[in-house]
């Protein structure tokens, strides 16, 4: 059996540790010590030990090791958002003649083994710690089974955007964007992403019918030409009046809504976009306002964490998620 192993940094397990396919997780012996220092100090120390068993056509060293990184990548795209703060792994070492040793002789799935090449690798981090899980610790087994999965099927990616949706909700997050006309314009992204994303897998007519379209567009060209107006500004007015027929941001948003069930939240998306615009086009934010800009920005991200869910088959999961992120008021506090 051929092997990477890595060590895995700020992952909280409260649990023991387990398998899923081909990925062990385990916790170190002090953990639960580690884990009061990070939230003490709020910095990133190691937490557990991950072993990645390789596959036969992967089994030559950079190969191994890249295998074990593209892999574990996904790992802690789904552990980000889980936590609601960063977590990674480093120090990938890989182990190419290793047989699994006697339990009683090495306890530990990292004993027993002869490492031969160990790869670091330099990174951005995020913050160590954060306000509160979108998943119980104790279901992170189960929502990697159920995620995991997903997220590996490009299928599954292309049509719904969600693991593009997971990146931009974890830069804002995790990464600790913590000034909203930063943080809220990331958050807005991984909304568009899976709006529009849905809308190309699943077209509509939000404004008038194709066929009405093109009678439009032939209808529109005769006029230009009719008012001399130059080809290259006929282009630009024909561009711009194809935002109508592909339908506005807000239509496709509330298209999704409805589609996975929230069309309650509709309502709340026009002074989001409001807010999208005012931010980009560096318009003051107004926050005495109500609600304010802050709490606007916090009923996004609650908003995508219910979508990402949902769109993951994982917001059923009434046992596993905390019950502020289950209520309608995407206020509502843990």
């Amino acid at each position: 059996m051929q092997v990477v192993k890595a060590k895995v940094f700020n992952m909280d397990f409260r649990m023991e540790g387990f398998k899923r396919d081909n990925v062990e997780f385990r916790p170190l012996e002090n953990y639960r010590e580690i884990e009061r220092k990070i939230r003490k100090e709020k910095r990133h120390y190691q937490t557990g030990v991950v072993t990645v068993e390789i596959p036969k056509e992967k089994r030559v060293p950079n190969l191994a090791i890249e295998y074990a990184v593209s892999l574990l990548d996904k790992y802690s795209v789904l552990l980000r958002f889980a936590h609601n703060h960063d977590v990674f792994f480093d120090e990938f070492d890989y182990c190419s003649k290793c047989i699994r040793a006697r339990a009683d002789k090495y306890p530990k799935p990292e004993e027993g083994y002869v490492w031969e090449q160990k790869e670091l690798f330099g990174r951005r981090v995020g913050k160590a710690t954060g306000l509160g899980a979108n998943i119980h610790p104790r279901g992170i087994q189960e929502f990697f089974s159920t995620a995991m999965p997903k997220i590996q099927d490009e299928k599954f990616i292309e049509e719904t955007g969600i693991y593009w949706a997971l990146l931009w909700y974890n830069e804002a997050i995790a990464f600790d964007l913590n000034v909203v006309e930063i943080r809220f314009p990331a958050l807005w992204i991984a909304l568009e992403i899976l709006a529009n994303s849905y809308t190309k897998t699943n077209p509509r007519d939000f404004i008038i019918t194709e066929e009405k379209w093109r009678e439009l567009k032939e209808r529109f060209s005769e006029t230009c030409r009719e008012l001399n107006i130059p080809r290259d500004k006929m282009s630009k007015l024909q561009n711009a009046l194809g935002y109508a027929r592909s339908g506005w941001i807000v239509d496709k948003v509330n298209y999704l809504l409805q589609a996975y069930g929230f069309s309650q939240y509709t309502p709340e998306i026009p002074p989001l976009s409001r807010m999208r615009n005012d931010i980009l086009h560096g318009r003051r934010l107004n926050y005495k306002s109500k609600p304010s800009p802050i709490d606007r920005m916090r009923k996004l991200e609650r908003l995508l964490v219910k979508l990402i869910l949902k769109i993951l088959d994982f917001y059923d999961r009434t046992d596993l998620i905390p019950a502020s992120i289950l209520e309608d008021d995407l206020l509502a506090k843990a």
